[in-house]
C-alpha cells in the first residue's frame, strides 16, 4: 500500500475540520488537514502491519457498497469521477483507500469482540447509580376526531363544525368503546390519522396541542373529553390506556443497560489496544 491514499484522508480530515474540500482551504487550514490526515494515514498502516491484521480481510460486496455510497453524493458517475481528479484520487486510489479503512475497522472490530463480557453485577451497580435516568413519567394511548375549520364550506363553519362534534359526542357517550371510537374517527375525523382510527400514540404531558393535553390528562382510561377547540379546529379526544408514573425496574432497564456497557466495553478494549500498539510501534 502507498502513500498515494494520503489524498483520501486529507479530503476527510478536511471535511471533518472544516467542513470543505481540500481545494478550498486556506494554506493554514491545509496544513492543517494534512497533519490530520499524515496521522491517520500512519495509524492505519501500523494496525494493517500488526499480527491480529493476519487472515482479516474485506468482502468485494462491502467494498462495492462502501465506492457505491460515496457515488451517491453526485448528480452523475462523470461528475464522481472529475472530482475525484481534481482531489488527487482515481477509482483506483479511492477501492485502495477505502480497503485500507474498512480492513482498518474489521481489525478493529476483531479486537473489540475481545472485550470482557458484561456480568450482572456491573448492570447492578449501573443501575443504581444512574436509576435517576429511568424515571418514567405518566403517558396515555390517545385517539382523536377532529373537525377543522374552514368558513368556505358551510359544513366547516364554526358553528357548524362545533355542532356536528357536540353530536357525535352525544352519540358516542362519555365511555365509549374503542372500537366504537375508532369507527366513527374513521368515518367522521378530518384527520389523517382516522384512517387508523384516531390514533395519535402513547404520549407523556406536553406532546399535544395545550387544549387537547389538558383535557387528555384529566381523563380516565375509556373516557373521552367534551369538545375540545384548538387552533386547527374542533376535537373529541379519547384516553385509551393509562401509563401511570414511576422508576423503570432493574429488570426493565437491564437490557439497556447491557447495551450501553457493552459498547463501553468494545470501545474500552479498542483503544487499551491502540495504545499498547502505537507504544509498540513508536
Amino acid at each position: 500500500m502507498s502513500h498515494r491514499v494520503l489524498s483520501y484522508h486529507l479530503i476527510e480530515a478536511a471535511k471533518q475540520m472544516f467542513a470543505l474540500s481540500p481545494t478550498r482551504l486556506s494554506p493554514e487550514q491545509k496544513a492543517q488537514a494534512l497533519a490530520r490526515a499524515e496521522r491517520a494515514f500512519l495509524l492505519e498502516s501500523r494496525v494493517l502491519s500488526c499480527p491480529e491484521a493476519v487472515g482479516v480481510d474485506v468482502a468485494e460486496d462491502s467494498l462495492a457498497n462502501a465506492v457505491k455510497l460515496i457515488e451517491t453524493r453526485y448528480p452523475s458517475h462523470q461528475e464522481f469521477l472529475a472530482d475525484l481528479a481534481i482531489n488527487g484520487l482515481s477509482l483506483e486510489i479511492l477501492r485502495e483507500a477505502l480497503y485500507r479503512e474498512l480492513r482498518t475497522e474489521a481489525v478493529l472490530d476483531k479486537i473489540a469482540d475481545s472485550a470482557p463480557p458484561v456480568t450482572d453485577v456491573q448492570i447492578d451497580q449501573a443501575y443504581l447509580v444512574h436509576r435517576a435516568q429511568f424515571d418514567r413519567p405518566e403517558t396515555r394511548q390517545v385517539r382523536h376526531i377532529l373537525i377543522t375549520l374552514n368558513p368556505d364550506y358551510a359544513d366547516n363553519t364554526r358553528e357548524a363544525a362545533h355542532a356536528r362534534l357536540t353530536a357525535l359526542a352525544g352519540e358516542l357517550g362519555p365511555t365509549p368503546t374503542t372500537e366504537d371510537f375508532a369507527a366513527a374517527a374513521l368515518r367522521c375525523s378530518e384527520c389523517p390519522t382516522a384512517l387508523q382510527g384516531g390514533v395519535l400514540g402513547r404520549v407523556p404531558r406536553g406532546q399535544l396541542y395545550p387544549q387537547l393535553d389538558e383535557a387528555l390528562f384529566h381523563l380516565a382510561a375509556g373516557e373521552m373529553s367534551g369538545v375540545v377547540e384548538s387552533e386547527i379546529g374542533f376535537h373529541l379526544v379519547y384516553c385509551e390506556r393509562v401509563w401511570t408514573a414511576g422508576v423503570m425496574t432493574r429488570e426493565e432497564a437491564a437490557p439497556i443497560l447491557r447495551t450501553a456497557l457493552e459498547k463501553n466495553h468494545r470501545e474500552a478494549a479498542r483503544k487499551a489496544w491502540l495504545a499498547g500498539l502505537l507504544r509498540r510501534t513508536k
